[in-house]
């Protein structure tokens, strides 16, 4: 067990929600433009078409999103997230349960989220783990409205030997937990895996075999590779 790395996704595994734009709603909230894209966005013509393209790995609506953020204080956005964390998400007990177990038994323990790095910071630090994330541009402190490192749709390939980058580990050791269907491949891949069901993952899940998050079979599994 001494080389198993335990993962964990943020949005909707971790964390209920998309972190990134409970985080924008937020921030934005007395801002006219961005409540009127927020509208537009939710529009049935948008929402098919960023679903389209969602498919050819290009999230439209949160690069445009991100662009509300262009010439925003850095020290400002880090404690807009600071506060989200410490009042506003809904932790998943379960979940954290698991990662505080992981702590106790000694393992390298990671959030994994193409979220923004302002945000899975403040949420590794709470529970004091390490986080691999998407990276907001900025330049003097001021962002740019644009990512500097983007891992969505990517996040397999930080477990990568050769990605020094990221985290040096084989997929074999690793304990991974997500509710994202891009993370079907990785979940397979990995030494223990589960996927967090819902509505959204629910049929592929199925389809392709996933194991069902179980709070009891996941601590189990430590159990079973000398985590007493």
């Amino acid at each position: 067990m001494k080389n198993t790395i335990a993962a964990f996704d943020l949005c909707d595994t971790l964390v209920k929600g998309n972190t990134t734009f409970i985080f924008l709603d937020s921030y934005f909230k007395n801002n006219k433009k961005y409540t009127l894209y927020r509208k537009v966005s939710r529009l049935l013509p948008f929402r098919v078409l960023l679903k389209f393209l969602f498919l050819f790995r290009l999230d439209l609506n949160r690069k445009l999103a991100l662009r509300f953020l262009k010439g925003q204080n850095k020290l400002a956005l880090q404690k807009h997230a600071k506060y989200l964390v410490d009042n506003v998400f809904i932790f998943n007990d379960d979940i954290v349960t698991l990662i505080k177990k992981c702590v106790d038994c000694k393992l390298k323990v990671y959030i994994v989220s193409a979220s923004l790095d302002i945000i899975v910071q403040e949420v590794a630090d709470k529970l004091s783990i390490d986080y691999v994330s998407s990276i907001l541009s900025f330049k003097n402190d001021m962002c740019s409205g644009n990512l500097e490192k983007d891992i969505l749709f990517i996040k397999k390939n930080i477990f990568l030997p050769n990605c020094s980058d990221y985290i040096d580990i084989d997929i074999k050791n690793l304990f991974y937990i997500s509710d994202n269907i891009q993370d079907i491949e990785l979940i397979k891949k990995s030494f223990i895996g589960y996927g967090y069901y819902n509505k959204k993952n629910h049929f592929l899940f199925v389809k392709e075999g996933i194991k069902r998050f179980s709070l009891g079979e996941a601590l189990a599994d430590l159990n079973e590779n000398n985590c007493k």
